[in-house]
């Protein structure tokens, strides 16, 4: 990659840091029209696919992220950005294969593990119904980030349909803990405590405390 080309795709990255997607991906297409054997040229598809995915773009991101992992298989960025794109389409046996090669070509390279690749992977896991499956992913991710309140929300969700109703109660809550507003954790914590008996005195506790 000569100077010029040089200064086009940092400005390519710069305009993705600031949030101008359409001027980043014309900066970006510069860059393949003016060096298309550069060595760059996976991380120049990421970036375009990247910027599609910030903008909901998901079925135009694939092909992008595909021509980055065709060009470097070891691309894990392109491989956690083509799974999380192809669960938003819900092309999900796709997706979880993609987030599986991207976990193991981080394991391969001796990167430090994605919790959100983790995340998708128990998402996308969980809405075909491998509960197995969706629990490892969602634990992992936790351990790696038990900040993002998603993911303790989607475990609640696997707890509450293998019927282990205080895991999917102690989840669901920690999900509220940390954002208050997920909807869907207000209500299978609810579902969670009917089925296990338990509601009658959670409301009877939250009387109390309104006195």
């Amino acid at each position: 990659m000569d100077e010029a080309t040089r200064q086009e795709f940092d400005r390519g990255l710069r305009l993705l840091r600031e949030g101008k997607y359409e001027e980043s991906i014309q900066t970006f297409r510069q860059v393949l029209q003016d060096d298309p054997q550069t060595a760059q040229v996976h991380y120049v598809h990421t970036n375009i696919g990247s910027a599609l995915l910030l903008q909901k773009k998901y079925r135009q991101s694939v092909p992008e992220f595909q021509e980055a992992l065709r060009i470097n298989p070891d691309d894990t960025m392109a491989a956690h950005g083509l799974g999380y794109a192809l669960l938003r389409l819900k092309r999900l046996d796709e997706s979880i294969a993609a987030s599986r090669q991207g976990l193991q070509r981080i394991e391969n390279l001796h990167l430090a593990p994605s919790d959100k690749t983790y995340h998708n992977l128990g998402l996308a896991s969980l809405m075909i119904g491998d509960l197995g499956a969706a629990q490892e992913a969602c634990r992992m991710a936790i351990r790696l980030d038990p900040e993002f309140a998603l993911t303790h929300m989607h475990l609640g969700h696997v707890y509450l349909k293998q019927e282990n109703y205080d895991w999917a109660v102690r989840e669901y809550r920690e999900a509220l803990r940390l954002n208050p507003r997920l909807w869907n954790a207000k209500r299978g914590l609810v579902i969670s405590l009917i089925l296990n008996g338990h509601l009658l005195g959670e409301m009877g506790r939250w009387l109390k405390r309104q006195r």
